[in-house]
């Protein structure tokens, strides 16, 4: 399963495996692939180049999160995370950091380093699901022994 770079940060770092079912958003069908934004000037600046915020279609201004606690949220815009490890310690381990991450809306290297814990990256292979186009005869430029 594809996992998100900050995922696999926190495998690295306390060692518990994060699932997190996918999802389709939609929003794939809805773009025209053009990339952001026009090709004006404005891009969301007023005529003095300062940002009018982001408003939703009633003119309001939009905070951070979803919704204003006015409606409940639907169903598909909640998903079950599933985090295991080789010991409770990692799991719940695993889960706080999540925990802190939303919550808080830090950094997955700021939460870990609440917790206490050193954050590590993945290793190569980790970061490219396995997909390294190294060939066992290319000389890694990090290893000084492939230089002699």
């Amino acid at each position: 399963m594809e996992a998100g770079m900050n995922l696999k940060i926190i495998k690295a770092s306390i060692g518990c495996d994060i699932h997190i079912p996918k999802q389709d958003s939609g929003s794939r069908d809805k773009k025209d692939g053009k990339g952001k934004g026009g090709k004006g000037k404005d891009k969301g600046k007023d005529a003095k180049g300062k940002s009018k915020g982001k408003r939703d279609t009633e003119g309001n201004k939009i905070g951070r999160g979803i919704g204003d606690g006015s409606t409940k949220l639907a169903d598909d815009q909640f998903c079950t995370v599933t985090v295991t490890g080789d010991t409770a310690l990692k799991a719940n381990g695993g889960k706080r950091c999540i925990q802190i991450m939303l919550g808080y809306g830090r950094n997955v290297e700021r939460a870990l380093a609440d917790l206490g814990v050193e954050a590590k990256m993945p290793s190569l292979e980790e970061m490219t699901d396995g997909k390294s186009k190294q060939k066992k005869d290319d000389i890694d430029p990090m290893d000084p022994a492939s230089y002699s």
